[in-house]
């Protein structure tokens, strides 16, 4: 009987550590234990033995066994593969995120440098707000200039031409611009294009030009009324433009303040690993950074 459990002890011995290495590949990796209890165990068995290092084992084969519960091996495979824990959230990209990128794109849309501002970046935040007063102060000039020149070119018609401003319309103050009178209008202007108003022979819509210069210089001041209305327009146009500019621009501060943030808040970590055997002990250091 001696003989046979002589063979068998360490043959169950192997056999209950092999299964202890394979429950620790589906387990979390733990600290690494002190295997000097188990080597402990083995050598007081040894001296308990009457010239048999087995005689202590006679009548409970598995006392070896159970002398300390199995110890689990680190496996790189199981350690990144266990489950995300409530500290990993913390690095989740929702939880670290900064700046909302979207919220920061619909405030340069509706206000450029809006965005920038939000998102910390308050140089950027400080150009993008002086061209919007730059644009909507050049706005208002020009419409300013627009409003000046059609009251002037309307009050030179008054006096040079004679009209009667009372009720007239754009396109009356255009027809002026290239006919000398009234019945000149009448005679050669709506042969060229019958579809044009008639105008009555009355002093509501005559007029006379005093001399061709006269003529010229309302032509002069109806340009320069339109010259500022397509300014205007021009003006409308890089507002649109500088909030399309603003919000992409927004768009790329944003994601940098998250890129920022997230360096801000990852950590080094130093981990002890090792493999406990008895034949072949390895340990490491591990170095890893959580983003």
């Amino acid at each position: 009987m001696r003989e046979i459990l002589s063979v068998l002890v360490p043959v169950l011995a192997l056999v209950v550590c092999s299964s202890a290495t394979c429950r620790a590949d589906q387990q979390p990796a733990l600290p690494v234990p002190d295997t000097t209890g188990l080597v402990g165990c083995v050598l007081s068995t040894h001296r308990q033995g009457a010239g048999n290092p087995l005689s202590a084992i006679d009548n409970d084969p598995l006392a070896i066994v159970g002398a300390r519960p199995a110890v689990p091996v680190f496996s790189p495979v199981s350690a990144l593969a266990r489950p995300r824990t409530e500290r990993d959230s913390e690095f989740g990209t929702e939880d670290r995120d900064k700046v909302n990128v979207t919220r920061a794109v619909a405030y340069s849309l509706i206000l450029p440098g809006a965005g920038q501002w939000y998102a910390g970046a308050k140089g950027r935040a400080g150009v993008f707000l002086v061209g919007e007063a730059a644009t909507w102060t050049l706005f208002g000039y020009f419409r300013t200039v627009s409003s000046i020149k059609e009251d002037s070119y309307q009050s030179y018609a008054r006096v040079h031409a004679g009209i009667d401003p009372a009720g007239k319309s754009v396109d009356f103050y255009r027809l002026i611009t290239f006919y000398e009178s009234r019945d000149e209008y009448n005679e050669y202007g709506r042969l060229l294009a019958p579809g044009r108003p008639y105008y009555p022979d009355s002093p509501v819509w005559d007029w006379q030009w005093d001399s061709q210069a006269a003529m010229r210089r309302y032509r002069t001041l109806r340009n320069q009324k339109s010259e500022a209305d397509n300014r205007a327009r021009f003006t409308l146009g890089a507002a649109v433009v500088d909030r399309l500019i603003a919000a992409i621009d927004a768009w790329r501060t944003a994601r940098s303040a998250n890129r920022r943030a997230r360096m801000e808040t990852s950590q080094w970590k130093v981990h002890l690993k090792g493999v406990p055997s008895l034949d072949h002990p390895a340990f490491g250091l591990v170095l890893s950074r959580q983003f």
